[in-house]
C-alpha cells in the first residue's frame, strides 16, 4: 500500500529542536525523506530550506499524533527528547550567563595533556567546570612561581584553563618542550598534543590581530611542521588528529578542522607540497572572519535567534575579505575559507553553489566542519558521539560528496574503534 503524506508549515518545525517522526521534502513529483526522526532540526537545516524558499514539509500520515504532541511541548516550552534545546540549570539566571561570557573573555582552554609528566610552569593553571572556574590547589598557597605540577593535581573531569594575559608564558613552555622533542625521544602521542597546543595559540593570536603579516607567517610555518608531523608515521597520523569532545571554542575548531582535513586529503593521495600545507593553512583560517562578528553571538551560551544566526553567516564574507585585503594566500587557502558551507545541493551559503562549482578542497572542508560541529560540546547541550555524527552525515546524500564521505568514515574508523573513544562518545 502506498505511504500518505500530510503537509505541515515550515514554521511548524522550531530551530534546535528533535522531532520524534521523519520530514519529507515534495521534490521531482515524488516525496523524499529529508531528515530522519530523532536528530536535532539546528538552525542551518532551517536556513537551508528557507533560502530554497521552501515553504511547506511533509510528514507520514501515521505520525500526525506524533506531529501534534510534538507542537505541544514545542507550544508548553518543555525540554526532554523532543522539546525544545533551550538555556538549561545555571544558563537561565542573568548572572550566570554574566560569568560564562567572563569566562570566554578572559580564559583559554589547554590540553591536560600538556602537563603530564609533571612539569615546573610559571603560569597558573585552572579547572573548569560547569560554570566556574577554580584555581588548582598547588597554585593556591604561592603566589608567585615557578610550580611544580604534579599529574595528581590535575583534576579528573572539565577542562583545564589559564588566563588570556599568560598566553605568552604558555607559548613559551610549549616552545621549549617541542625544541626539547626535537632532541630527545619524546613519546609521539605527547609531540602531537604539543603541536596541537602550539598552533591553538597562533589561530587565537591571529584571530586578535588578523591583519598581523607576522602571525600569518608563524602559522603557515607551523602548518609546515603539523603536515609533516602526519606524514612520516601512522602514529603521529592518528595522534594528532585524536577526537574528544571540547567546548566550541573557534581556535579548538580550527585545529580540529585543520588536522581532519589534511588526513582526509591524505587517503585520497594529495601531495604534502603544496596541497596538503594549503589544505591545512585553509583548514586553519577557515572560521577567521569570526573575530568580525559580536563575540555574545559567537560564545552565546544557547540557541541563536534566526536573527543571530544570518549574522554569523556573515563570517564566511568577512573571512575572505580580511585574508584577500591583509595575505597574499593562494586560491586553495581561500576556497576552504570561502566553500566550507556550500552544500552540493545548492542549499548552503554563501553563494548556494553546487557540486561542479564547489573545489575539491571546499568539499572536505564542508565535511570535516559539519563532522567537528556535530560532536562538539555547547555550553547548553552535549555534542552527539562521533559514530552518531558520521551516521547523520552519511545520510544526507545530497549535501557532501558521497565518496569522500566513504573514505572520511574509513579514515575514522580505527581511531573511533578504540575502547577509549567508543567510552568517551
Amino acid at each position: 500500500m502506498e505511504k500518505s503524506y500530510i503537509q505541515i508549515p515550515l514554521r511548524g518545525i522550531v530551530a534546535e529542536t528533535v522531532p520524534d517522526f521523519d520530514l519529507y521534502i515534495f521534490q521531482a513529483g515524488s516525496y523524499v525523506l529529508y531528515r530522519k526522526a530523532h536528530y536535532c532540526f539546528d538552525h542551518d537545516t532551517l536556513a537551508k530550506l528557507v533560502d530554497s524558499c521552501v515553504e511547506s514539509l511533509f510528514i507520514a500520515k501515521p505520525d500526525l499524533s506524533l506531529y501534534e504532541d510534538y507542537r505541544q511541548r514545542v507550544l508548553d516550552g518543555q525540554p526532554g527528547k523532543s522539546g525544545v534545546l533551550s538555556y538549561e540549570g545555571l544558563f537561565v539566571d542573568p548572572d550566570e550567563v554574566r560569568k560564562y561570557y567572563q569566562i570566554v573573555d578572559n580564559f583559554f582552554s589547554v590540553e591536560d595533556e600538556s602537563f603530564i609528566d609533571g612539569l615546573e610552569v610559571d603560569f597558573p593553571v585552572f579547572h573548569h567546570q560547569g560554570n566556574d572556574v577554580f584555581i588548582l590547589p598547588v597554585f593556591a598557597g604561592k603566589e608567585q612561581g615557578p610550580w611544580v605540577l604534579s599529574p595528581w593535581a590535575l583534576p579528573a573531569d572539565g577542562e583545564l584553563m589559564i588566563k588570556k594575559e599568560d598566553l605568552p608564558r604558555y607559548q613559551a613552555f610549549l616552545e621549549n618542550k617541542l625544541v626539547a622533542s626535537a632532541t630527545g625521544e619524546t613519546p609521539v602521542k605527547r609531540k602531537a598534543v604539543l603541536l596541537r597546543e602550539m598552533s591553538k595559540l597562533l589561530v587565537q593570536g591571529l584571530l586578535e590581530d588578523p591583519s598581523s603579516s607576522e602571525a600569518m607567517k608563524k602559522l603557515s610555518n607551523q602548518i609546515t611542521e603539523v603536515v609533516g608531523f602526519i606524514l612520516d608515521n601512522e602514529e603521529g597520523f592518528y595522534g594528532l588528529m585524536r577526537i574528544q569532545a571540547h567546548d566550541f571554542y573557534t581556535y579548538v575548531h580550527s585545529m580540529n578542522v585543520c588536522t581532519l582535513s589534511v588526513a582526509l586529503g591524505y587517503t585520497i593521495g594529495l601531495f604534502k607540497s603544496p596541497d596538503l600545507e594549503m589544505l591545512a593553512l585553509g583548514g586553519l583560517l577557515h572560521d577567521i572572519g569570526k573575530c568580525r562578528i559580536d563575540p555574545k553571538i559567537i560564545h552565546k551560551p544557547g540557541k541563536l535567534s534566526l536573527n543571530e544566526f544570518i549574522k554569523v553567516k556573515n563570517h564566511v564574507k568577512f573571512g575572505i575579505e580580511m585574508l584577500k585585503e591583509s595575505h597574499d594566500l593562494p586560491a586553495e587557502v581561500l576556497q576552504v575559507v570561502a566553500m566550507h558551507h556550500e552544500r552540493l545541493s545548492g542549499g548552503g551559503y554563501p553563494l548556494g553553489l553546487r557540486n561542479g562549482q564547489i573545489s575539491l578542497f571546499g568539499k572536505i572542508a564542508a565535511i570535516v566542519d559539519a563532522f567537528d560541529s556535530l560532536t562538539a560540546d555547547r555550553p547548553y547541550k552535549k555534542g552527539i558521539s562521533p559514530f552518531q555524527a558520521l551516521d547523520v552525515l552519511s545520510k544526507t546524500t545530497t549535501d557532501y560528496d558521497m565518496d569522500l564521505m566513504r573514505r572520511f568514515i574509513f579514515l575514522l574508523g580505527r581511531q573511533l574503534g578504540s575502547p577509549q573513544n567508543q567510552q568517551a562518545g
